[in-house]
């Protein structure tokens, strides 16, 4: 969150809130407390009911707010790209708002997987032009069109 507020501050960054891991940042609740008042995150069941947090998420658009979501459900062990879950071609199609996809490259060196802390060392931000999803698509359709467009900032 740190790289990417320092990268979106101004244009998104005044009202980002972020999907992270009920079971892993909120598992304990100071490390919950402490990121969710630095970084505005908030918790997201990655199994089980989701629904309240899909609702939080369209409260949030509805208030003028952008939400980000990393689709992969969790950090990538050796920097390629992992497979999109279902969910956010599901959010893309039902909040009908664009959706900008965002490259994080060297993350996985800098806050490696399983890690809370992060270490120094480069990280690059590339920012695609946004997507844009007709009501009624097929979910998995949409997944599979932000992950594409995701891939192609990996190029």
């Amino acid at each position: 969150m740190p790289v990417l507020l320092k990268a979106l501050f101004g244009r998104y960054g005044s009202q980002l809130s972020v999907f992270a891991a009920a079971d892993y940042w909120f598992a304990n609740p100071l490390l919950g407390n402490v990121t969710a008042l630095l970084f505005n995150d908030f918790p997201m069941a990655r199994k089980g009911n989701v629904r309240p947090c899909m609702e939080h998420i369209v409260d949030l658009v509805d208030l003028g707010w952008s939400v980000l979501i990393f689709p992969e459900g969790t950090r990538s062990p050796n920097g390629e790209l992992q497979p999109f879950k279902a969910g956010a071609g599901l959010l893309a199609v039902e909040l009908g708002i664009p959706v900008v996809p965002i490259q994080l490259s060297g993350l996985h060196r800098v806050l490696p997987k399983g890690s809370w802390l992060p270490r120094r060392g480069p990280v690059k931000v590339t920012i695609e032009m946004p997507l844009h999803f007709l009501p009624g698509m097929d979910y998995v359709q949409a997944t599979q069109q932000l992950e594409r467009g995701i891939r192609r900032l990996s190029g």
